[in-house]
């Protein structure tokens, strides 16, 4: 169950709105943000990896993919935005990314399936 927990903590923490709350500083540019974000959200996802030892192997491709297409959707954001341009810029293409999404977020569907595997524990 720690393992579960755990995991849901990682899924919440890396979520694009968390983790802007906690790495984004005034001054900060597109560049910057960019590569503040994707370092934080693999430095997250690396250190969780031992728990994939206490999960199912389709849990943690679930997990794996949710990285990916969060990784995927602040490469997207960044496209076309002037490295050395306010920070704000980004911030702004990530929330309208996120809007245009139908349904929950890739992160939210694997805390879906965090809880579905945990409850079949019961």
């Amino acid at each position: 169950l720690q393992a579960y927990e755990r995991l849901t903590l990682l899924c919440d923490r890396v979520s694009l709105p968390n983790t802007l709350l906690r790495i984004r500083t005034p001054g900060m540019r597109v560049g910057d943000l960019m590569g503040a974000l994707l370092l934080s959200i693999s430095q997250e996802f690396e250190h969780n990896t031992s728990q994939q030892l206490f999960v199912s192997e389709t849990l943690w491709r679930i997990l794996t993919l949710a990285r990916e297409q969060t990784l995927t959707l602040v490469t997207n954001a960044a496209e076309d935005l002037d490295n050395k341009a306010d920070a704000e810029e980004l911030v702004k293409r990530i929330f309208a990314l996120l809007e245009e999404q139908e349904g929950p977020t890739p992160l939210h569907r694997a805390i879906i399936a965090i809880r579905m595997e945990a409850g079949r524990l019961f």
